[in-house]
């Protein structure tokens, strides 16, 4: 499920959302590093679409 807001602009539709995602649902691991204190499972996809004829 994903958050989408829709706009006429002009003549073209603007379509803007987001959704959470959990990378291990996509066999994502977590990077491990020395460097890295900790990384979350899970994080936000973000999308901007236009349609146009």
């Amino acid at each position: 499920m994903f958050d989408l807001d829709v706009q006429l602009v002009g003549d073209i539709i603007v379509a803007v959302g987001s959704s959470d995602v959990v990378f291990s649902d996509f066999g994502v691991t977590a990077p491990m590093s020395a460097a890295v204190i900790s990384v979350e499972d899970h994080g936000i996809m973000e999308f901007q679409l236009f349609f146009t004829r």
